[in-house]
């Protein structure tokens, strides 16, 4: 009785079955066929026991390209980079009789994690002919734009004697991810120019690039070429001009795609619910919260976040306990720092800073976004001390680096008016009005954003310093960790570590 091992092989599920064909195979000499001992090798990766699958391999007594193919996959299936990268070295440095093919180097550029590795492996499949293979070629585009080098990819893209569908995605994809969407919206005409057509891959590359371009009408005329060649009814492609057209605020559009999907998803619905949020929209976006539960589709995390900020843009308190309870249900709260944050940025908003202390208090782990959104939540709500003794406590004892946006949060606490600096006879609306526009804040802020860190800054005023200026602009310094010196109609004042050299007398 002949026992049929390859579809053995291709059915086992099991990696104790797969261990026992292993033994069979030795036991009957058949492990000696090349195309047994690859297929063995390939059953034990889909296992995920890439252990066994290099031993398979290193007892493999006849070792065709295929096998050699099958291992190194295996390695970078698994994340094994360095050993993926060794094998194709000993392939090459051990195998005289078998030389790699045009399906070794497309995986083994999966494995290249710096671009020195990729350029050696890009010169190795042009020493051995395979540069010309667009399957190779497209691969090499491929890993270019992973390690960020732009130029490297379109020139390897530029030199491909033939371009297939899947070269065009991969040069479209590409510069999108590395945030070149001009570029990529070129590479768009010029793919059309030439007459080659596009698919849903195509499709949900070029579209993110419509809405940051303020391009409607690229989007539109995309949108149009799907409809004619019946692609607007894939899932991925709807989703994808749901995005395009929130983003662009063209929420009616959005919402005619929505309205007419046959089959919607999680990331339908999340498309929609931000769209609408981020114009404001909330209670539509509540609406639609309530659709999708009713669809059977169950929100996750990012649902959650849409919301929560939606809530607190109108003020809608009660909406905003039903989310949070919807959230700690789920234990949501104690193990995703984005939804953390976000409802402690809620709640700032609807002004319960007790309440989202206690959110973040809870967090089990915190980052510097999570402090970033306490501090503006005790400053936008007129806790200026609060404010700043977080600031103080986050780099005191929990060792945070402050970041840029933390600046941005702790700053108006440097500008909480103090009326008694005001010495004009004017009502209490005016004296806010006269601190909130003095211009030496104004100029210290653009010199934040417009200077590298640390670098001193240098005002010149033609009025008197107000004291309420003077306070904010200690602090600024000590936060900042700059030298700020403001020359008034009186004296230069130079602040540094929150002092000032004129010792608070002017």
């Amino acid at each position: 009785m002949t026992v049929d091992f390859g579809r053995l092989l291709l059915s086992c599920a099991t990696l104790r079955l797969a261990r026992s064909l292993h033994a069979l195979l030795v036991v009957s000499g058949r492990f000696h066929d090349a195309f047994l001992s690859t297929k063995l090798l390939n059953l034990y990766s889909r296992l995920g026991d890439v252990p066994s699958a290099a031993l398979a391999f290193r007892h493999a007594p006849s070792k065709s390209i295929i096998t050699w193919n099958s291992m190194i996959a295996c390695y970078v299936q698994h994340g094994f980079i360095s050993d993926a990268l060794a094998s194709f070295h000993h392939l090459l440095t051990s195998s005289p009789s078998v030389r790699p093919d045009c399906f070794t180097f497309p995986v083994t550029v999966k494995a290249c994690w710096d671009l020195d590795w990729g350029k050696r492996i890009h010169s190795l499949a042009f020493k051995f002919g395979f540069v010309w293979n667009v399957f190779v070629s497209a691969s090499l585009v491929h890993m270019y734009f992973r390690l960020g080098s732009t130029d490297d990819a379109r020139k390897a893209f530029e030199e491909m004697p033939y371009r297939d569908l899947g070269s065009w995605n991969a040069m479209l994809s590409g510069l999108c991810q590395n945030g070149r969407a001009a570029e990529a919206a070129d590479v768009f005409e010029q793919m059309m120019m030439l007459g080659m057509p596009m698919d849903k891959v195509t499709v949900t590359s070029v579209l993110p690039v419509c809405a940051p371009l303020q391009n409607p009408l690229l989007g539109v005329s995309i949108h149009l070429h799907c409809i004619k060649r019946c692609l607007d009814s894939d899932l991925f492609v709807s989703n994808a001009f749901i995005d395009m057209y929130a983003k662009s605020g063209r929420l009616e559009e959005a919402q005619r795609v929505f309205d007419g999907m046959g089959e919607r998803d999680l990331v339908t619905w999340n498309s929609i619910i931000s769209g609408y949020e981020q114009a404001g929209d909330v209670s539509s976006a509540l609406k639609l919260f309530d659709g999708m539960k009713e669809s059977g589709v169950r929100p996750d995390r990012l649902t959650l976040v849409s919301l929560a900020s939606a809530i607190a843009q109108c003020g809608d308190d009660r909406n905003g306990q039903a989310v949070h309870g919807y959230i700690l249900r789920r234990g949501w709260d104690l193990y995703d720092i984005i939804v953390g944050n976000a409802i402690v940025d809620m709640y700032g908003k609807l002004s319960k800073v007790k309440v989202a202390h206690e959110v973040f208090s809870r967090m089990p782990t915190r980052d510097v976004i999570s402090w970033n959104t306490l501090i503006t939540a005790y400053s936008q709500n007129g806790l200026a001390n609060e404010a700043i003794e977080i600031y103080d406590h986050m780099q005191i004892h929990e060792g945070i680096v402050p970041i840029q946006g933390t600046l941005a949060s702790v700053l108006p606490a440097c500008a909480h008016v103090d009326f008694s600096f005001v010495l004009q006879d004017v009502e209490e609306d005016e004296k806010e009005h006269i601190l909130s526009s003095h211009s030496e804040r104004l100029a210290i802020a653009f010199g934040i954003i417009s200077t590298l860190p640390k670098t001193p800054i240098q005002i010149y005023k033609n009025l008197r310093v107000c004291g309420d200026c003077h306070n904010a602009t200690k602090f600024i310094s000590r936060i900042t960790e700059r030298e700020i010196i403001v020359r008034d109609s009186n004296r230069f004042h130079h602040f540094k570590e929150g002092n000032c050299s004129c010792g608070d007398y002017w």
